[in-house]
């Protein structure tokens, strides 16, 4: 691996915030979503339903200290962080916050940067947005049967796993890139992922960056979480669009675009991503950068498997999704095949895992590795520590087909 692929982690700043702010805490780049208008562009809907969404959208967005508009049109409400959508899932009812550190600056204190549901949003991906709903009243959290799971028959991977025994979490520096999927509802992503249990009951966490328009409203790379308890099944959480994450961290909002973008044969950047279960209270930590910046958990109490034991496997990656078979597979990371390492191939880097000692250890070279469609995607591992700002990497991507 080259100098290239190491130089420079891509930091989150996040908002334009006082004079105050350091320069890292401005750095985000928030792009611009684009806007579906009632009538505007072509969408109109019923009155009825026009009610219904409103109604929703007055529920899930909770009254804001103070909101912060960027110049590109993304709106982040600091909201009370004991008043945020998390706490409308049963499963938290008293629950309280654990004694961790929390940063200061950016929303006030005692809040926390909330990305706002807008009408557009709903209108563009009702599904999205709306199968948490039932989840935001008196409703006990359950794997909703009436539903199927996912398909997952669209869905393609290039990625290593490490499986068959017991972590407590993992870390890695995941470079960024924006590939360009033909259409809205297709997706491109890199992320960690960390299981347990069979997949019809499969408790998943998993955090990095996407490409989603349907989603976001725009075809920028965001930082984004998903958590299944359930086999994903409805709904779908990302984020804080459904409630259960509890964001603690006043600097990082959940769907910001990332600033620093990689460049084939050119300057390459990365996230620095970790999940690790709290030893004491036994939820699942998010924390970011090297510096391990708490941004929020997951409570134990979403998982009937990880909130009681140590993941049986942990995953790096890329994924993509096309439901359409007329159409192209998106690109994944940088389009290019790992064999066209360094310099154009996408990579993670410095990969680790939390042992059952609960130390923060290098992957070892053991690791299993999967590309469902090797035609359109690869992955490749040296099974070299390089050491170092690298460390244990693999390359993975390709340019879809």
């Amino acid at each position: 691996m080259t100098k290239q692929h190491i130089d420079g982690q891509s930091t989150f700043g996040i908002f334009q915030f006082m004079s105050s702010m350091t320069v890292k805490m401005r750095a985000i780049l928030l792009v611009w979503v684009g806007l579906f208008l009632l009538g505007a562009n072509g969408i109109d809907i019923a009155r009825e339903e026009y009610l219904k969404y409103k109604k929703y959208l007055k529920l899930v967005n909770k009254p804001a200290v103070k909101s912060i508009k960027t110049k590109y049109g993304d709106i982040f409400d600091c909201v009370d962080i004991y008043k945020q959508h998390a706490f409308d899932n049963p499963l938290l009812k008293n629950h309280t916050i654990p004694l961790r550190a929390i940063l200061d600056g950016g929303c006030p204190d005692g809040s926390v940067p909330i990305r706002r549901i807008r009408m557009q949003d709903v209108l563009r991906a009702p599904s999205l947005y709306l199968e948490g709903k039932e989840y935001a009243g008196n409703v006990t959290y359950a794997g909703d049967s009436v539903h199927p799971q996912v398909d997952l028959a669209n869905h393609h991977w290039a990625a290593a796993s490490l499986g068959h025994g017991q972590y407590y979490g993992t870390k890695a520096a995941l470079s960024v890139w924006n590939p360009q999927p033909l259409h809205r509802e297709m997706f491109s992503l890199s992320q960690i992922w960390v299981t347990a249990g069979p997949y019809e009951t499969l408790n998943s966490i998993e955090i990095g960056w996407t490409v989603y328009e349907r989603l976001f409203g725009d075809r920028k790379t965001r930082l984004f979480t998903f958590w299944t308890g359930d086999g994903y099944k409805p709904p779908l959480c990302y984020n804080t669009i459904c409630p259960g994450f509890v964001h603690t961290n006043p600097l990082v909002p959940l769907g910001a675009p990332v600033e620093h973008i990689s460049q084939v044969d050119g300057q390459h950047y990365s996230i620095t991503v970790q999940v690790l279960q709290d030893a004491t209270f036994g939820d699942w930590l998010f924390l970011w950068e090297e510096g391990d910046i708490a941004v929020g958990y997951f409570p134990k109490r979403l998982f009937p498997i990880l909130g009681n034991s140590p993941a049986t496997k942990v995953e790096w990656g890329g994924e993509t999704y096309n439901p359409f078979r007329y159409l192209p597979m998106p690109p994944m990371g940088s389009g290019h095949f790992p064999s066209e390492a360094p310099g154009k191939a996408s990579y993670v880097s410095r990969i680790r895992v939390v042992d059952t000692n609960r130390h923060l250890i290098d992957a070892p070279f053991d690791l299993e590795t999967i590309a469902d469609v090797p035609q359109c995607y690869g992955i490749e591992d040296p099974r070299v520590n390089y050491g170092g700002e690298a460390g244990r990497s693999i390359f993975y991507g390709g340019p879809g087909c």
